[in-house]
């Protein structure tokens, strides 16, 4: 079975219409390029259409790394209702069995049972407090992986589309390279061309349709990738439902990079998480602290007595307060031990969200020089074919007059192949880098990936 495809309608435009953080700006005529219809054999029988849009809500619930994300979550909210629940007393039931001896005659004083609870306020405080921001710093860190899977699905996706518009452009070159052998077999045979023009023309030819069977390979190859990324069955062949790959802006990469980089450390999960498990080391470390500083109090009451009269008389105690200090806990060295470890995990959190403000200002400043390059390649790149094109009607111009040589078009057609891919290339890496340029700042989600759309 082989995939249909549509012809294709490739769009080099210089902006799209305004998206998320897209300043407007005027459009530049479209470049169209119009390829032949071309079929692709799928991986096994089964095929699968989908789009963008498609493939992010998949990314909202199928990969692995969210619904590993998602779990690590719940138990953080799970953790944070057990820390709150260290202020209630414990309830337990203990059964045993005992034998008076020797004068002992009486068990009046004994009692049935006993209910105790001691508590530090303070620590259940800040154990309360630090359970909850890391349950923050988990909300966060499902953030920052669902919007890294959002990119890794939109790289699949504008990979996959790539590469099935390298099998229409491979495509395309094949039926224009075996016009012109059939050119240059008919010059041959009126005397206009010599044998070497029409073996160099299949030479050529071979060579083109080697390069569709690896196009067509390699889109088989996208197929999987983005499968596995969406925890799809991989032997379905997923195509693209996009009729065309057009030129997408997300981000207006001119704008000022002070304003990218203060929307970056203001919305990157990141960030968040960083300041979040600073504080709840701080919290971990104030509990600790006041694990030895701050006296526990404690309340036991009795109940159950044997002998009532004393009861009522008064003479039986059946409550007690106390007030516990551990500080010596260890002679002492447990608690500076203890308090020493909290304070360097407190400071090693605060070097890592240094660290990682370093790398959101990093990863800005590459993405919005990776965006800008991009632009630059793909303004060359539609200029390039424009010119590729005229070379080779001007040099079948010359073949067909008698004035040119086979040669001329040969180069003229190898030009113009390499233009395809290199517009290509230029569209799709334009894209991505926008998509890079929007998850650098914080703002890539499924929502604002289909405003470019």
């Amino acid at each position: 079975m082989r995939i249909p495809l549509r012809p294709w309608y490739l769009l080099v435009l210089s902006t799209s219409a305004p998206a998320a953080h897209s300043a407007p700006q005027a459009e530049a005529p479209p470049m169209s390029m119009a390829l032949g219809a071309v079929d692709i054999r799928p991986i096994q029988t089964e095929t699968l259409a989908i789009d963008l849009p498609t493939a992010l809500r998949l990314a909202e619930t199928k990969p692995f790394e969210i619904r590993l994300a998602q779990h690590r979550v719940a138990a953080a909210n799970a953790e944070r209702q057990a820390a709150g629940a260290a202020l209630l007393p414990d309830l337990g039931l203990s059964v045993g069995r005992g034998r008076l001896r020797g004068n002992i005659t009486t068990v009046a004083d004994i009692p049935a049972a006993r209910l105790t609870w001691f508590v530090n306020p303070v620590v259940v405080h800040q154990e309360s407090l630090a359970a909850r921001l890391n349950a923050g710093v988990a909300a966060a860190r499902l953030a920052g992986v669902s919007q890294d899977t959002y990119l890794k699905v939109a790289d699949g996706y504008l990979n996959l589309v790539r590469a099935q518009a390298e099998v229409a452009v491979a495509a395309q070159g094949e039926r224009e390279m075996e016009e012109l052998v059939r050119l240059t077999e008919r010059l041959q045979e009126r005397g206009m061309a010599i044998p070497a023009d029409r073996s160099r023309t299949r030479v050529q030819l071979a060579a083109q349709q080697q390069e569709t069977v690896e196009a067509q390979s390699r889109f088989r190859e996208a197929s999987v990738r983005l499968a596995a990324t969406l925890n799809l069955d991989l032997t379905v062949t997923l195509v693209p439902a996009d009729n065309e790959l057009r030129q997408t802006t997300l981000v207006d990469q001119n704008q000022p990079l002070e304003q990218l980089i203060q929307r970056a450390l203001t919305r990157r999960p990141e960030i968040r998480e960083a300041d979040s498990s600073l504080a709840e080391r701080a919290a971990r470390r104030r509990a600790t602290a006041s694990k030895y500083s701050v006296p526990r109090v404690g309340f036991e009451k009795w109940i159950g007595r044997f002998d009532a009269a004393r009861a009522s008389a008064g003479d039986l105690r059946d409550h007690w307060w106390f007030i516990e200090w551990r500080g010596l806990e260890g002679l002492g060295f447990a608690a500076k031990g203890d308090i020493r470890a909290a304070r360097e995990r407190e400071q090693e959190a605060a070097a890592a969200r240094e660290q990682t403000r370093a790398q959101v200002i990093a990863s800005v400043l590459t993405a919005r020089e990776g965006a800008l390059a991009a632009g630059e390649r793909l303004k060359l790149a539609g200029q390039a074919i424009q010119d590729a094109q005229e070379t080779l009607r001007i040099s079948k111009l010359r073949l067909e007059n008698q004035v040119g040589l086979a040669l001329e078009v040969l180069q003229a057609q190898t030009a113009l192949a390499q233009a395809r891919a290199n517009l290509l290339t230029a569209i799709a890496d334009y894209n991505l880098a926008q998509a890079r340029l929007l998850h650098a700042t914080g703002s890539l989600s499924p929502q604002s990936l289909r405003a470019g759309q």
